[in-house]
């Protein structure tokens, strides 16, 4: 629920809460706002004698705080209610206060300043998912809901419009944004309080949607990406967000902004009270008429990649394609693309000589080495994020065959390769002739609706037909060596660093064309249907069924076959880019998956 700000709706705003909350089964939780805080007065200024919890909660009760909140409790209107702040000085673990976000149904967050929710749970780095961020992610997850009241209301996406930038004096140009970290409970959102109100707010956040992309968040800014929807509240509105619904209460407008066409086209929506719910969708999730529904079925189940089909139709697994280089983006968000809360995940690093069991060091030594090197994989674990983690690695390819050494794969909902080296990869794990159960069982992570994926030397593996390194005779174009991989995709060529080695292109292209030579390499290849994916460094692809999305720094490139063979279509998707692949008369082609309002 995103408040624009005002008084005038406390009523109705409580009442809408408490029922989406689960009405008189609700556990609802009330974060005061900087104006009301322990041991401050409402200017701040501190109190001369302190001011005990007890004290403190009485005073949030009394009728000009958030006395109509409490009385939710006293009256039974609800099965909880209780006041959320940190009490250091009690409860310096904050054990009470997760203890009440693990069983809260609903949490409304009233702020003055966007700034001070951030500044207090998200210390400068929302994108890493902190345990507060997590818990409002859970509480949504779970039914529930996470309201907020104009500051509060702006704090919720991942990244914020903090206020205006600063202009020269003689700047008559349009008002721009300053940006900042938000509570991250959106993401790919932009929001706006008290939007018909204040001077500029429309030139603020439209500027930001069309030239957002060059705000890059893992260079210490928050970024904006191309498929960003843009939320304006006016103030005595509340706009409720349920999955790609919009709904609006109260006296003023909500104004939802689409962009499409690269960034060049801005669609704006306003939505009022009484309106009906406006659905927001892609393209290819718009209903279709009668006539086209038998067709699209058929898209529905496409499989362009060669994608092991799932079990469960509605949970398509997914594979992670990384350029190598800067792995943090992938790092912190791979345990959400598992298809379960809490993911139990095996890494294997096995591509690094180091990373393998020698003579030269202790299974204690490997073990240490292990836990050192790939330490942000562990603090997932230790923030709650997987259920389990471990690692996977040998130096024996009989060990790929052995039910103990791929017993931890039987059970993983994810499973990353590092970087390295992809040769010894194939070495170990792979047999085109008769495939090893450690195959065998890292394409079942993906048929049960999990993820799989590596970078560099692990994104290399990811394919059947694996290019392992160059072929290149007398300083003549670059030609691949081929290997076989795992087949997790086995209707692709895959190419790492590609923007970041010279002669890339040339053995990808060549290899894609030279048709007569893949079919002697692989007999089972359908050379007509093999798909070009190249990865830049700093970003990640990321494949489910026939779509495609880039998050990273960089671009991701997919080359596509004609019918007529001598034709090759490169598409240079950028970060924040979603497509889909369909079957066009002349063969593939890709379609950027813009949002759209549903009539």
């Amino acid at each position: 629920m995103l408040h624009g700000g005002g008084q005038s709706l406390q009523s109705e705003v409580r009442r809408e809460f408490v029922r989406l909350a689960g009405g008189r089964e609700a556990r609802i939780l009330l974060i005061p706002s900087e104006m009301c805080q322990r041991g401050k007065d409402e200017n701040g200024e501190s109190l001369d004698k302190g001011e005990s919890s007890a004290e403190y909660e009485a005073r949030l009760a009394r009728f000009t705080n958030y006395g109509r909140w409490s009385a939710l409790r006293d009256d039974r209107q609800v099965a909880d209610f209780q006041f959320l702040y940190r009490d250091r000085q009690n409860d310096p673990d904050d054990a009470r206060f997760f203890a009440l976000l693990e069983k809260t149904t609903g949490i409304w967050m009233p702020a003055y300043d966007q700034q001070t929710l951030p500044n207090l749970f998200a210390n400068e780095r929302a994108t890493k998912g902190e345990r507060f961020q997590r818990a409002l992610r859970e509480v949504v997850a779970h039914g529930g809901v996470v309201g907020g009241l104009g500051g509060g209301m702006a704090s919720l996406p991942e990244t914020i419009i903090a206020g205006d930038a600063s202009k020269d004096e003689d700047d008559d140009g349009w008002v721009r944004a300053d940006l900042d970290f938000g509570l991250s409970l959106l993401s790919g959102v932009i929001a706006d309080q008290t939007f018909a109100s204040r001077a500029g707010r429309l030139e603020r956040l439209t500027d930001l949607l069309r030239n957002g992309k060059r705000l890059d968040r893992l260079q210490g800014q928050p970024g904006v990406e191309r498929r960003t929807i843009g939320l304006g509240v006016e103030a005595h509105t509340v706009l409720i967000l349920s999955g790609n619904t919009i709904r609006a209460i109260g006296e003023g407008r909500g104004h939802i902004f689409l962009k499409s066409n690269g960034d060049r086209t801005i669609t704006w929506r306003t939505l009022e009270a009484g309106d009906e719910t406006l659905v927001v969708q892609t393209r290819s999730a718009r209903p279709q008429r009668p006539e086209r529904v038998e067709a699209r079925a058929a898209t529905a189940t496409f499989n362009p990649f060669g994608i092991p089909n799932a079990s469960d139709p509605s949970r398509p697994g997914t594979v992670v394609l990384h350029g190598g280089g800067d792995t943090d983006e992938i790092v912190d968000s791979f345990p959400k693309l598992a298809g379960t809360a809490k993911p139990r995940m095996v890494h294997c690093p096995a591509a690094r000589q180091s990373c393998r069991p020698s003579d030269e060091a202790t299974p204690q030594q490997l073990a240490d080495h292990l836990e050192k090197t790939f330490f942000e994989w562990r603090q997932l674990q230790t923030e709650g994020r997987l259920k389990s983690f471990v690692f996977a690695t040998t130096s024996d390819p009989a060990d790929a065959h052995r039910e103990e050494f791929v017993r931890s794969l039987k059970q993983a909902d994810a499973l990353w390769f590092c970087g390295g080296d992809q040769r010894p990869l194939a070495e170990l794990f792979v047999d085109h002739l008769r495939p090893t159960l450690f195959q065998r069982e890292a394409l079942n992570i993906v048929r049960r609706g999990g993820v799989i994926g590596g970078s560099s030397a692990g994104l290399a593996i990811m394919a059947d037909v694996m290019i392992e390194g160059d072929d290149s005779e007398n300083g003549g174009p670059a030609e691949a060596s081929l290997s076989r991989g795992l087949g997790v995709m086995k209707h692709i060529l895959a190419e790492q660093h590609f923007n970041a080695r010279s002669g890339r292109i040339e053995r990808l292209t060549g290899l894609l064309r030279d048709h007569k030579r893949l079919a002697n390499f692989a007999p089972t290849c359908e050379p007509k249907r093999m798909i070009g994916l190249a990865v830049e460094e700093d970003t990640a692809l990321i494949a489910q069924a026939n779509r495609l999305r880039v998050t990273g720094k960089k671009l991701a490139h997919v080359f596509l076959q004609a019918t007529d063979q001598r034709v090759v279509t490169w598409h240079a998707l950028q970060p924040g880019d979603a497509a889909i692949l369909r079957q066009g008369d002349t063969g593939y082609v890709v379609e950027l998956e813009d949002w759209e309002f549903h009539e």
